[in-house]
């Protein structure tokens, strides 16, 4: 953009007089190029610039801080929805009428003050035509901030119905979901290779899909398991050892140990600060294409939880809230205004989302994701269903006490004490909702998970009965074989259960030996062991390694027999075949 005295050249002599009239600056003539760089100097003053924004009234303040915020610059269409259209008038109507007397709207009276100018440019689109603050005055603006996002107002919504899905409460979702994640690492070692999509971090990894697919069978949320994955590695909880996923146990326990409050905060914390996870591209619907264009995940997060936090008492419209942030601050993730170089499409019908009319298809889908995807699995809102007319409904919302706390607007609220673990006589392990997390991931070392009585809802884990584990022989020989004997299970229940241990338990732990009985002392089946043929992959040792660091191949090859030779499944064999072709690589069969 230009300077002030570049922006002032082609100004009409009544207007140049106008806008000196309107600082106070005395034109004392010459030719007008004189004029113009003669008011240019009173104008850039940094004194004449601070009491022309004083004066102003505060819808042009409001106005000027959004054009701050937007760094200097909107397109003319953009900034006329924030501050009004300057109207078009001649020099002969400029000198009979003088509107900077009487300024229609915002936009002129910044006009007439000369805080604004206007100028095309050159865009994707074509020839664009901006407002912009001349760029010798932008730095000598004071912050105003607090005006670049007015404040909303959203009226109270009934309360959702309690019955069926119509209230779907906040029950740590995330949380519940992030141990199930470290449990099944644990147990299964799933093989992965580093690396990371263009909305993700370094500390990623890459999953086999049968393997994801596995775990997205086991969690409350599957829509969340991108969100988990991406915060465990901002968290530092796996490494990479030989092909497989192993957790981090120091980075682990520091989590797993913490009350649910801290845990929560936490992952908020992580998710609020992250710059490199886009929720534009998880909006369920949409699909952002890679062809250059960067939004600012940052500044759309936090824009729409400072507005979220104006919410915080009673339930309110979901509809409402969308509505009220496009009314006070609709380009609250596109400062510029630009609606036209964001490559979005819909996914049922691979439109691409362009112009401000799309704005319910891109903002307002954002922001409905925002509340009822992350903010809702990690409980600082809940999301319910409430009647709007006759027949038809409203989605609503509610700020929790955990929400209001990590949106900075109370103190930490009360935590309820954790549940004990309920050990049982048939050596089963209740672990109830409120358990510690730590708990729940260490029974899961020893025990085996019961499948819920209803095993059809997702949301069984959660309901009063809470999670159900058995301890068996097979799991209390794993657990030796990780280091952990009977007696140390023994002491980890009595502690996890307030030493609710019932006798036959303890008693059947201290008998436990490596004879064929049970921990009930029930006669078991003889151990079976199993033959197979194994096919395995020889090569150099550097070779293989080689093959290892390729993403196409690493969870082709199993375990590492011995230098250069490792096991390969004989299902895969067909497909190991070819990707080694494709890559360029001969294969011998001896």
């Amino acid at each position: 953009m230009r300077t002030l005295a570049e922006s002032l050249i082609d100004y009409p002599k009544p207007l140049l007089q106008g806008i000196a009239e309107t600082r106070g600056v005395r034109l004392v003539g010459g030719t007008p190029r004189q004029i113009t760089d003669q008011l240019a100097a009173a104008l850039s003053d940094a004194d004449s610039v601070a009491s022309a924004v004083r004066g102003l009234s505060p819808a042009a303040m409001t106005a000027l801080a959004r054009l701050i915020a937007a760094r200097g610059r909107m397109t003319v269409a953009t900034f006329a929805r924030v501050a009004g259209v300057i109207r078009a008038f001649g020099p002969g109507r400029l000198a009979r009428d003088e509107p900077w007397h009487e300024p229609a709207n915002a936009a002129e009276e910044l006009w007439y003050r000369a805080l604004i100018a206007r100028a095309f440019a050159t865009t994707e689109q074509g020839a664009t035509e901006f407002v912009y603050v001349p760029t010798d005055i932008l730095p000598l603006l004071p912050p105003l901030a607090e005006g670049a996002r007015p404040p909303i107002s959203l009226a109270p919504a009934s309360f959702p119905r309690e019955s069926g899905p119509r209230l779907r409460r906040a029950r740590d979702v995330l949380l519940e979901d992030a141990c199930t994640l470290l449990i099944f690492v644990q147990a299964h070692a799933p093989w992965a290779w580093a690396g990371a999509a263009p909305d993700s971090p370094k500390a990623t990894f890459s999953w086999r899909e049968r393997d994801l697919a596995a775990l997205r069978a086991q969690t409350l949320e599957p829509t969340a398991l991108p969100l988990l994955l991406y915060l465990a590695g901002k968290l530092g909880w796996f490494r990479l050892d030989k092909g497989r996923l192993r957790l981090e146990m120091r980075a682990v326990r520091d989590w797993l140990d913490r009350t649910r409050q801290e845990q929560r905060r936490a992952f908020f914390l992580a998710w609020r600060d992250a710059p490199d996870w886009n929720d534009l591209c998880h909006v369920p619907g949409l699909r952002c294409v890679e062809t250059g264009w960067r939004n600012d995940p940052l500044l759309a997060r936090r824009a729409v939880l400072n507005h979220l936090a104006r919410c915080a008492g009673g339930w309110h419209s979901l509809d409402s809230l969308v509505t009220a942030i496009r009314e006070a601050d609709p380009d609250f993730q596109r400062p510029d205004g630009d609606y036209n170089s964001w490559y979005i499409q819909d996914e049922a019908t691979s439109r691409y989302l362009r112009g401000f009319e799309d704005w319910p298809r891109v903002e307002g889908a954002l922001i409905t994701h925002l509340v009822t995807g992350p903010l809702h699995w990690l409980e600082l809102v809940e999301v319910g269903f409430a009647e709007k007319e006759k027949g038809k409904e409203d989605a609503v919302f509610y700020l929790t006490p955990a929400g209001v706390w990590l949106l900075g607007l109370s103190r930490e609220p009360e935590e309820p004490a954790p549940a004990s673990l309920q050990v049982h006589d048939d050596f089963t392990v209740t672990v109830p909702p409120v358990a510690r997390l730590w708990d729940r991931f260490r029974l899961a070392r020893v025990a085996v998970p019961l499948p819920a009585p209803d095993a059809s809802t997702r949301e069984r884990p959660h309901s009063a009965g809470g999670r159900r584990y058995r301890l068996s022989r097979d799991s209390l020989a794993r657990a030796q074989r990780q280091g952990l004997s009977p007696e140390r299970v023994l002491s980890f229940l009595q502690e996890a259960s307030g030493g609710q241990v019932p006798k036959r338990v303890a008693a059947a732990l201290v008998r436990v030996s490596p004879a064929p009985s049970s921990p009930t002392g029930e006669p078991v089946a003889p151990r079976r062991l199993r033959l197979r043929r194994l096919t395995v992959l020889q090569a150099d040792p550097t070779l293989l390694q080689e093959l290892r660091g390729r993403a196409e191949l690493v969870h082709f090859l199993n375990q590492e027999l011995a230098p250069g030779v490792v096991v390969v499944d004989e299902k895969s064999l067909a497909a190991l075949r070819t990707a080694l072709h494709k890559l360029g690589y001969a294969v011998v069969t001896h």
